[in-house]
C-alpha cells in the first residue's frame, strides 16, 4: 500500500486550517487529526492552539478556566497561539471573566495579534484594567478594535509594536466634535471605516504606511479624499482595498507606487489604472455588460499585470472577458466562491 509522504500529510492538515479561515474553523477535524499518530499531533496542535477565541456568550465561565489549566499543564502550547479574540464578558463588565482574561494573557506573552471583538467605552475600558493589561509583557503587531475615540486611542498608544491595525471610532453623542485618531507612525496597514477618514490628523506623518483598506462606500463623499489626500498618504500607498466603487481619476493618479487594487464595487465611469499594478481583484453583484467594458479596457495594456482576482457571485460576462484577457497577456486567474473569502483581510492569520 502506498503512504503520503509526511511532509504532504502535514500539507493536507494545514489546507484543513486554511480552507475554513474566511468560515468557521473545523476544529473538530484537527482534534481529530491530533489523535491520529504522532507524527500529526504536533501540526494539529499548533494549528488548533493558533487562534484563541473563547465563545463570549456560551459557557464562557467554564472554559477560560479550562484554556488557562490546559495551558498550564501543556506550556509548550503556548508557544502555538498567535492572536487572541477577547470578547464583551472578558472585558470590565464581567470582574470574574477580566481575571481570567489577564490570567490567560500571562500564558502567551509571544502572542502577535489581539482582536478586540466587542465596541469599547470609557465603562469597559477602565483606568484598572488598563494598568492591568500594561503590566502584561505583550507586545502585538496586529490590533482589531473599536469604539469611543479616547478608549481607541489610549488602547493604541499603549502598544508601541503595532504595524497593522484595524479600527473604527464612535462619537457619542453622533453630532460630537470629532477627535482626533492617533495612528503611530509604524503603522504599516491600516483598515479604517470610511466615516473615520476625517479623524486622521494631517499633523501626524504615516512614514510607514502603505496598505490601506476603505470599509463602507468611501468615494460618494468628495470630502474624504481630499482628507486622505490632506493626510499624504495616497503617493506611498502599494495595496489598496475598497469596499464600494472605483476611486476617481484623479484619485488614482495620485496612487504612483500601487501595486495592488482590490475592488468590491462596478465602476462609475471609465477609469485609467496606475502602471505599476500587479493584482486587480474584483467583486461585483451589480454587474452589467458596460461594466465589463470599463473593466476590461482598464486592464488592457497594463506592463506589470501578474494575477487577476473575481467570485462566482458576479457577472459571468465579466467572469470570462476578465479570464480571456489573462489567458491572452499571461496573467494568472483565480476565482473565489464567495465575496466573504475575496474580501477577508489580508491579516487574517492574526484575527
Amino acid at each position: 500500500m502506498a503512504i503520503l509522504p509526511l511532509e504532504i500529510q502535514i500539507l493536507v492538515i494545514e489546507w484543513v486550517f486554511r480552507a475554513s479561515q474566511h468560515a468557521r474553523i473545523d476544529y473538530a477535524t484537527l482534534r481529530a487529526c491530533a489523535l491520529v499518530c504522532r507524527a500529526w499531533t504536533a501540526t494539529a496542535q499548533r494549528l488548533l492552539f493558533r487562534r484563541i477565541s473563547p465563545d463570549p456568550y456560551n459557557d464562557y465561565h467554564r472554559r477560560i478556566p479550562l484554556l488557562i489549566h490546559t495551558l498550564r499543564t501543556c506550556p509548550h502550547l503556548s508557544a502555538h497561539v498567535r492572536s487572541v479574540r477577547l470578547g464583551p464578558p472578558m472585558l470590565q463588565k464581567d470582574p470574574a471573566a477580566a481575571d481570567g482574561t489577564i490570567a490567560m494573557l500571562e500564558l502567551v506573552p509571544h502572542i502577535e495579534g489581539i482582536t478586540f471583538a466587542t465596541t469599547l467605552s470609557r465603562q469597559d475600558w477602565s483606568a484598572d484594567l488598563e494598568a492591568r493589561m500594561r503590566a502584561l509583557p505583550l507586545r502585538p503587531a496586529f490590533l482589531a478594535l473599536g469604539g469611543e475615540p479616547t478608549v481607541v486611542n489610549r488602547i493604541v498608544k499603549m502598544w508601541p509594536t503595532i504595524r497593522v491595525l484595524a479600527t473604527s471610532t464612535l462619537r457619542r453623542p453622533i453630532h460630537a466634535a470629532r477627535r482626533t485618531l492617533r495612528v503611530l507612525p509604524t503603522v504599516q496597514a491600516l483598515t479604517l471605516h470610511s466615516s473615520n477618514i476625517a479623524d486622521l490628523s494631517p499633523k501626524v506623518p504615516l512614514p510607514a504606511l502603505h496598505d490601506l483598506t476603505l470599509l463602507h462606500p468611501f468615494w460618494t463623499n468628495p470630502v474624504h479624499s481630499e482628507h486622505l489626500r490632506a493626510v499624504g498618504v495616497l503617493s506611498q500607498i502599494r495595496i489598496l482595498q475598497l469596499r464600494g466603487a472605483f476611486p476617481p481619476q484623479d484619485v488614482i493618479d495620485d496612487l504612483e507606487q500601487l501595486e495592488g487594487l482590490i475592488i468590491d464595487g462596478p465602476p462609475a465611469q471609465t477609469v485609467s489604472l496606475p502602471k505599476s499594478l500587479h493584482h486587480f481583484g474584483y467583486h461585483s453583484d451589480r454587474d452589467t455588460r458596460a461594466d465589463t467594458g470599463i473593466v476590461t479596457a482598464a486592464l488592457c495594456g497594463l506592463p506589470n499585470l501578474q494575477r487577476v482576482t473575481v467570485t462566482r457571485q458576479g457577472h459571468p460576462d465579466m467572469r470570462s472577458a476578465l479570464e480571456e484577457m489573462c489567458r491572452s497577456c499571461g496573467a494568472d486567474f483565480e476565482m473565489y466562491e464567495s465575496a466573504d473569502s475575496f474580501m477577508r483581510p489580508r491579516h487574517i492569520d492574526w484575527i
